[in-house]
Formats: C-alpha cells, structure tokens, sequence
C-alpha cells in the first residue's frame, strides 16, 4: 500500500512553488537559515492539517478488499481531472505569473513572516493538495498497525515536505558552496516552472485516471 501511495507525495513535492519560494527567500543578501526553517514549518502545519483530516476520512470509509474499489475509483478519477485542469491551466499560464520575489517579511519579526509565508504557499498549493490528500486518506483506510500507520504518514509528508527542508539543510551541511548550487537551481527551476507543473500534474493525472477504471 506504502509503494502505491508515495509516488503521490513525490508528485506533490515535485511542484515547484514552494521550492523556488523557499530558494527566494535564502537568496536574500544576510539571509538566515531561521527564516528558511520557519518557512519549512509552515508548510509542516498545513501537511499536518491535511493529514490529519486525510486520516479520519480514510477511518471513516470501509476498507479496500481486492481490486474492484468503487469508492476510491471515483475519487481517482475526479483528481485526475482536476490534475488535467491544472495541467492545461499551467500550460496556458503566461510568464508574467511567474512568482516574483517575495516581499521582506514585515515589521522585526522576518522569523514570523517567513512563517506565514510557508503556511500560505502550501495551503493555497492545489496540486500538492491533490496529489498529498488521497495519499493520506489511503494511509487511513488501510487499517495499518498504529506504528506502521504512523510511519506511513511520516514518510508521506517527508518527502512532500522535501522542497522546503531540504535547501536549508543542504546549506547547512555544505555551507556557501550548497548556496551557490541553489542558486543555479532557483533560475532553472523559475524559468521552467511552467512546464514542471504541467508536466507533473498531466503525467498524475494519467496514474490516478489509470488507477481509477481499473478499480471500477
């Protein structure tokens, strides 16, 4: 079931708004990885908030048996097409959407501006909910062990966190020479946005499309 379900939290770290915010927000000069950390936090309580909605719906339905899942079918296939939606809107998406720089975090607290800045770039990200939602909702069907469904969780929003963690720690291992490959990364990140997104949201649209006539 685990195997099934992360290439969904794959998907949804492969977005790239949180990743080229989060590269945004380091390349400022005097930067501090707390503003990076904080920024990653939020984005943790959004996953944290989904996951737990995610897993009670998951308790609340019955669980699969065999291949043939009308429940879940239909779910896949109503978030295929709202992928292939996401996926012709990012196509048609001209550059000037691009996000921009992000703002100073105002007032003397950056700390908590960055904060809110990671809780409003996760929660307003709809392909990652799309694909990270059902994935938790499965997690919560699949009536697991408690510690196994735990680590199923956790797994899920490490990897989907990823974007946001793992720039501040890759600086934090390897100091100015991993900033110097963050920056290269933000300008190829940011001039291919648009085809990151509809590249991630058409092919999982296909999978979750797939999955779901084959379970009809």
């Amino acid at each position: 079931m685990l195997l099934q379900e992360l290439p969904l939290a794959v998907g949804a770290a492969v977005t790239p708004l949180v990743l080229i915010l989060q590269l945004m927000l380091m390349a400022r000069p005097g930067a501090r990885l707390a503003g990076a950390w904080a920024f990653a936090l939020g984005n943790l309580l959004v996953l944290i908030g989904w996951t737990v909605v995610g897993r009670s719906l998951g308790h609340h339905l019955s669980p699969r048996h065999g291949s043939h899942d009308p429940v879940a079918a239909h779910l896949e296939i109503v978030l295929a097409l709202v992928l292939l939606t996401l996926a012709l809107r990012a196509m048609r998406t001209p550059l000037a959407s691009v996000p921009q720089e992000p703002k100073r975090p105002p007032g003397r607290h950056p700390v908590l501006g960055a904060l809110g800045l990671g809780l409003g770039a996760m929660g307003s990200n709809v392909t990652t909910f799309v694909l990270f939602f059902p994935a938790a909702q499965e997690v919560g069907r699949s009536a697991l062990p408690p510690g196994q469904e735990l680590l199923a969780l956790v797994l899920l929003v490490v990897i989907t966190l990823a974007p946001a963690w793992a720039p501040p720690a890759m600086v934090l291992a390897t100091g100015k020479a991993g900033r110097r490959v963050l920056e290269q990364l933000s300008g190829w990140v940011g001039g291919h946005r648009r085809g990151i997104n509809a590249a991630v949201a058409l092919f999982f649209a296909l999978l979750l499309g797939i999955r779901g006539f084959s379970s009809l």
